[in-house]
């Protein structure tokens, strides 16, 4: 891979993307004088100037400055710090102490020049007026023919730190219209801190950091429209990147195919809410005409947006949305405009999010207002750490297979996956607390661990332990621990978490196919391995065989890359049966060969599963290490009293009571912890403590509780839809995005416009969450103890039973919902990722999917001369008058969701399951 052959894009604000790849890439459309499009919907902090908002609003901060047209010849990088900050000292009469630091970086265009970044404490005398212009330009003490530019707008390109030579990627963050290209990614509490230049350098030190100033201004008194802006930019990029590309990629179109990703914060897709604004603008006496184009009403055009969503069809975007709510600019006694009015939301979520189809897109709430929905406090806030997931994620592990590979290998590898392990991962540390060091630390220690990770003597480890413990985030730890860690002839590592609520992350097949594919798209020469055993055999995939053809292929890949490391995650998930025993005796056979691999596996304390693997493995049990599990819960105890403390305004007394009781209560147990501080989040802090009292010790207690809370929820008809909800969750085979979860637990269609959604699953006493607008189980213990008896009553009828009504409702919208063309495309040959898919589709993916299974589901056992066989799969039953009249419309309907091949699984399901019962028929009435 060529060196800063990757590009990354990180946007405040303003769609600047929209601007750059539609006039770049797209072919001109003719224009309508009367009715010419905004290409770009931005967003702004506030219309007005920094120094229009009163001092006492504003933390005190540095002025940082960047220095350009440093001689060249002075030395290195720590000799021009020194040269800059003597001239500084010389032009300022000896003013040394104004400089709290400085840093020197390559020059964006050309890395032979050297540009400073000048944090002041206070502004020498000689720059003082840089309050009032943008730069100042000084002649260089000595230096005939030399001047220092003094430029505090960080107009077009800064890199924000050092790199090797020749970086490996480029990352540009851009600002909203308005707002300043280095001051909109400080911290609001340090303002000293700025994330893209402080906290990156030691998660990224091989790429490039840059932010780029557009100049353009909210209130339109900058010359040039819009797309004079895209102009620049797209100028500025290329010739930013020009040194470090060679010659055949520098095209017109380099940019583009190098961009592996783009990171929204609180882009505004289909306008926002500008009024107050416009309303500062007009006491202004200035244009009003670009907040007009990115309100609710602007100008913006929906065929833009089309445009930009068709061209980025190979990139990932990250979108992340504000969920608090933003104070109003009002007027202060003094005629400035300051954010001290009433709490608005300023932009919607649906403006905020793309919803683009299928893993394109990860949506990201952030607990923020508008302004501050950029602005990190430290490195272990979850905002950082998403966003660092997404750079890792598409820097080093993009799901766009590697350059190296032919059109047919890749072709191959994307009849192979089915999920990103890498995705998985993030997901789902997304869902759980911010992974703290002090409860993971102790592991790294641990005797058995260095054993298995140093030596060659026990190449299998596994982790066990109760539900609760945190085995999940110790191996998200490890994973991130031991590839940071990996002796220099390790090639690579390759992980899976299982998930039993979540078809594709349940299976032995899953599992093998998960690891394969991690492989391929991190060693070329591991695809090609792979590509020659599918073509050889097109059933390695499915089929009676397919766990041992798949591993037969993994042992192919791991004696290629001798000492690879392989985590999987919660092997008790993992449907039980022949699938699993098979794969755990292949590993097992691995761990005992001449196989440089090391496994480290992690469960529930399942006895079939230890003793499958007993021979050959050393167990690492939690419970027999529970003088650290218990520090480390004492340590996450220690995290959420703070958070709750800082959110719920607690006494210091109140802390250390909320403490004492978590501790006291806690059974080491993470998940009860998270459970309880949850639970108190919705309780004033007069009654915080008697709340936590009451709360009993063990998770399953605490569940018979959560459950008695709900049977308590005053209104009837809510309560029965917390019932309905978590019904629909115990039956489905994986998480439902909001819209499934309409159709599937019977809602009101209305739901989906309003909160009454999230208010119910509030409702839900957190055995459910929502997250990126899907629908999970806190935790897999839940769902079993639902599903469980002790639950019974919430499948009153039976689960089989339930499965059947199940199918009648899914049948019953299809069929109501499924016709002809459904996304208006019109022409037969369409492509489908031209379809936009409305929320009325997406509520039946799910039911489209998945309806057969729910039908095998329901005669597992069962037997087939009951009532609902004849309604069902008997002769001019249901099933058989859906597919009649609905079997292309269900075809197209899975063509459009990316899901053909699950349809024609289903059909294959449903002649087994027909055959079956045919035949049972005769064996059981042999008249």
């Amino acid at each position: 891979m060529e060196t800063s052959e990757l590009l990354l894009t990180i946007l405040s604000g303003i769609l600047i993307a929209y601007i750059v790849l539609n006039h770049r890439w797209k072919k001109p459309q003719p224009r309508d004088v009367s009715t010419v499009p905004t290409i770009t919907p931005p967003t702004t902090e506030s219309p007005i100037s920094a120094a229009s908002i009163t001092e006492a609003a504003v933390p005190k901060k540095p002025f940082v400055v960047r220095v350009s047209g440093i001689p060249p010849g002075d030395g290195d990088a720590s000799q021009v710090k020194s040269w800059v900050k003597a001239t500084i000292a010389k032009l300022s009469n000896n003013e040394s102490h104004c400089v709290s630091d400085i840093i020197v970086v390559p020059s964006c265009t050309d890395t032979n020049n050297l540009v400073a970044l000048v944090d002041f404490k206070v502004l020498p005398d000689f720059l003082s007026s840089l309050k009032k212009v943008s730069r100042i330009v000084r002649k260089v003490p000595g230096r005939d023919g030399y001047y220092l530019d003094f430029d505090a707008k960080f107009d077009g390109f800064t890199q924000m730190y050092s790199t090797i030579k020749k970086p490996t990627a480029d990352i540009v963050f851009m600002s909203g219209i308005g707002s300043h290209p280095y001051g909109s990614w400080t911290s609001k509490s340090d303002p000293w801190l700025m994330w893209p230049r402080h906290f990156l350098p030691k998660y990224l030190p091989t790429a490039r950091v840059m932010v780029y100033g557009h100049g353009a201004d909210i209130d339109g008194t900058s010359s040039g429209d819009l797309l004079d802006y895209s102009r620049n930019l797209s100028d500025a990029l290329e010739q930013a990147r020009k040194e470090f590309l060679v010659k055949d990629q520098q095209t017109s179109g380099s940019t583009l195919k190098a961009t592996r990703g783009i990171l929204f914060f609180a882009v505004p897709h289909r306008g926002m809410d500008v009024e107050d604004m416009i309303t500062a603008i007009r006491y202004k006496n200035t244009s009003e005409e670009r907040l007009g184009q990115i309100s609710k009403d602007g100008s913006y055009s929906r065929q833009e947006l089309d445009n930009f969503v068709d061209i980025i069809k190979n990139c990932k975007v990250a979108s992340f949305y504000e969920t608090a709510l933003t104070r109003r600019l009002i007027m202060q006694s003094n005629g400035s405009f300051a954010r001290s009015g009433e709490l608005t939301s300023a932009l919607d979520t649906r403006s905020a999010i793309l919803d683009l189809p299928g893993d394109m897109e990860t949506k990201h709430p952030v607990d923020a207002d508008h302004s501050a929905i950029v602005k990190f406090e430290t490195e272990n806030c979850r905002e950082f750490t998403q966003a660092l997931d997404c750079f890792k994620k598409y820097l080093g592990t993009s799901r766009r297979p590697p350059d190296e590979l032919d059109e047919a290998t890749i072709e191959c590898l994307k009849k192979l996956q089915v999920t990103d392990p890498e995705l998985d991962m993030a997901r789902i540390e997304h869902s759980k607390d911010a992974l703290l060091k002090d409860c993971y630390e102790w592991i790294l220690q641990d005797r058995l661990l260095q054993k298995w990770r140093d030596g060659d003597t026990y190449p299998l480890l596994c982790i066990n332990g109760d539900p609760g413990k945190g085995k999940t985030m110790l191996m998200i730890a490890l994973v991130r621990e031991l590839s940071m860690n990996l002796p220099g002839n390790s090639p690579t590592m390759t992980f899976f978490f299982c998930q039993s609520t979540d078809i594709r992350l349940n299976n032995a097949i899953a599992i093998l196919r998960g690891l394969i594919w991690k492989l391929a798209m991190n060693q070329p020469r591991l695809a090609r391995i792979f590509h020659q055993k599918y073509n050889s055999d097109k059933s390695l995939l499915d089929g009676p065989n397919a766990v041992f053809a798949l591993f037969s292929t993994l042992t192919l890949m791991l004696n290629e890359c001798p000492g690879t490391t392989i985590l999987i995650d919660a092997l008790d998930e993992c449907d039980s049966g022949l699938g699993r025993n098979q794969l755990l005796d292949l590993i097992t056979k691995d761990a005992s060969s001449s196989s440089k691999s090391k496994w480290l596996l992690s469960s529930r304390n399942n006895q079939d599963i230890k003793q499958l693997l007993k021979a050959e493995s050393q167990m690492l049990s939690l419970e027999l290490n529970d003088e650290h599990i218990f520090q480390a819960v004492n340590a996450f105890i220690l995290q959420k009293t703070n958070e709750l403390a800082a959110k719920k305004g607690y006494s210091q007394d109140l802390t250390d009571s909320v403490k004492k009781e978590l501790m006291a209560k806690s059974n080491s147990t993470f998940l009860w912890v998270a459970l309880a501080c949850k639970s108190l989040l919705n309780v004033t802090s007069r009654k915080t403590l008697s709340t936590l009292q009451k709360l009993p010790p063990g998770l399953e207690p605490l569940y018979q509780r959560m459950m008695e809370e709900i049977s308590q929820v005053n209104d009837e008809e809510d309560r029965k839809f917390c019932l309905q909800i978590l019904r629909s969750m115990c039956l489905v085979f994986r998480p439902l995005s909001v819209e499934e979860l309409i159709t599937t637990a019977k809602l009101p269609i209305e739901f989906l416009n309003d909160d009454s959604l999230s208010e119910l699953v509030a409702l839900c006493s957190s055995f459910v969450t929502i997250r990126q607008r899907n629908i999970y189980f806190i935790h897999q213990s839940a769902k079993d103890y639902l599903v469980a008896s002790r639950a019974q009553n919430l499948f009153s009828r039976g689960i089989h039973e339930e499965h059947g009504l199940f199918i009648g409702r899914s049948l019953d919208v299809m069929s109501k919902t499924l016709h002809r063309d459904m996304c208006n495309l019109k022409h037969p040959g369409s492509q489908a990722r031209m379809a936009i898919i409305d929320d009325r589709l997406k509520s039946i993916s799910y039911t489209c999917c998945f309806w057969v299974d729910h039908l095998v589901k329901c005669f597992d056992g069962n037997p087939v001369d009951n009532l609902f066989y004849k309604e069902c799969l008997a002769d001019g039953g249901i099933v058989q008058h859906f597919l009649l009249k609905h079997l292309l419309h269900w075809f197209e309907a899975l063509s459009l969701f990316g899901e053909c091949n699950r349809g024609i699984l289903a059909i294959l399901s449903l002649e087994s399951l027909i055959s079956v019962i045919h035949l049972h028929n005769i064996l059981g009435n042999p008249d």
